[in-house]
């Protein structure tokens, strides 16, 4: 009977290994999603004055409207065709440990293993960075972060468990093959300042815990709760499901959020 048992129990196991080992093939299947439209050309709808295609334009770009007009203002309709072909390029990635044993997260890569880096758009104080890059255990939680200093292309983030909160260079997160950038609907710029200098005085060098937000706590974060907490502070709340935890796809999610940029994501994000 004893020996019968530890069969059963030995099958269930290798049952709940196989499942395991299938979910995470099919969640390395979600790192990076392409277009979801065919490649046209944007010479005429770009030579219109002023241009009103915009969620044409949206498909074949991954740009937003607003970073749309800020692109055309500063370089004209061959910014806008350089995201074009960038979007339409299909990155190389790898996927590798980060901090922790059980976490890893894909970036982009050439086939020599060195690093490569999307271009992200004109950014602002306060805009928010999302990825879908990062997972743990199969679970694509992704990652997250807000812009404090567009200026000189500087980021906060709580990166990962045992560091604490940490400026960072911006222009890293185009490391990422699956990543958004996403605007407060409506904000002003001064407001949208208001919430990166928020983050800058309170949430800079505070240790990363997981549970931030569920268990009442001051002086902790986590990536996803960093970013709420800044916005939060203006009474604007982030969390698209109101739960206990929030996560970068709550944020990703929130109908507070405007798109500006989005690469190897489908949109409208479901």
């Amino acid at each position: 009977m004893k020996r019968k048992k530890k069969t059963i129990l030995g099958g269930v196991l290798a049952a709940v290994l196989l499942l395991y080992i299938g979910y995470l093939g099919y969640n390395e299947t979600r790192a990076y999603t392409p277009p979801q439209v065919e490649r046209v050309d944007l010479t005429e709808v770009l030579s219109q004055s002023p241009v009103t295609e915009y969620d044409v334009i949206r498909e074949q770009t991954g740009l937003g409207r607003r970073a749309v007009d800020d692109i055309l203002a500063a370089e004209g309709p061959a910014g806008i065709l350089r995201f074009q072909d960038q979007y339409f390029a299909t990155p190389t990635y790898g996927c590798h440990f980060m901090g922790v044993p059980t976490t890893k997260e894909e970036s982009r890569e050439d086939s020599a293993g060195q690093m490569q880096f999307a271009e992200l758009v004109p950014l602002r104080n306060g805009d928010i960075l999302v990825s879908l890059s990062t997972h743990t255990l199969g679970w694509r939680h992704g990652h997250s972060a807000i812009v404090v200093d567009a200026e000189n292309g500087v980021m906060l983030e709580a990166a990962h468990i045992g560091a604490n909160s940490v400026y960072n260079d911006v222009s890293i997160w185009g490391r990422y093959p699956a990543f958004a950038v996403l605007r407060p609907k409506g904000l002003s710029d001064a407001d949208m300042e208001k919430a990166a200098a928020y983050a800058r005085e309170n949430l800079y060098d505070i240790p990363y815990r997981l549970l931030a937000g569920v268990v009442k706590s001051d002086g902790v974060t986590q990536c996803a709760h960093l970013v709420w907490s800044a916005y939060d502070h203006l009474g604007i709340d982030l969390d698209s499901d109101g739960g206990l935890f929030v996560t970068p796809a709550d944020i990703l999610h929130s109908d507070q959020l405007e798109l500006v940029q989005v690469c190897g994501i489908a949109y409208p994000f479901t």
